[in-house]
């Protein structure tokens, strides 16, 4: 499509995250408004849907601690981030203690089918992993 072209209609996606869902819930209400007022301003018609509206979870703070902990004596970078993705680790955490590590995949792509990781980050991943296991086991 040509830049100079004006669609009919545009669709797109919002991926907002937070630990806490009062927060996300006022994320939610604060893009409705900003779509409503922008839509009115320029005579057009908009619609918000929700596509997966996935509950934050919380995982342990003592597990995330050893995670970070492993990553730096290892000398990796660590990044605390909240996850959107329905992982695994999600429902373990409604059970019991759990956090997650993550590695850098080819292109940052990330549940997706192009998905790829080198076997050092693998490693890197195990290495950190099996650290934390030991600090939380002693």
């Amino acid at each position: 499509m040509s830049p100079n072209t004006v669609p009919a209609v545009i669709q797109f996606s919002v991926d907002m995250r937070h630990p806490e869902a009062d927060v996300l819930d006022g994320m939610d209400a604060d893009l409705r408004a900003l779509v409503a007022s922008s839509a009115e301003r320029h005579g057009c018609g908009a619609e918000v849907a929700v596509d997966d509206g996935l509950p934050p979870v919380a995982f342990d703070g003592r597990c995330v601690a050893a995670v970070a902990s492993a990553a730096e004596a290892t000398g990796r970078a660590c990044e605390r981030i909240v996850s959107g993705a329905g992982h695994d680790a999600c429902y373990v955490a409604s059970r019991g203690p759990a956090a997650m590590v993550f590695v850098p995949c080819r292109d940052g792509l990330s549940h997706n089918e192009a998905e790829s990781i080198e076997p050092g980050q693998a490693e890197v991943g195990a290495e950190v992993l099996l650290h934390a296991a030991l600090s939380l086991a002693s």
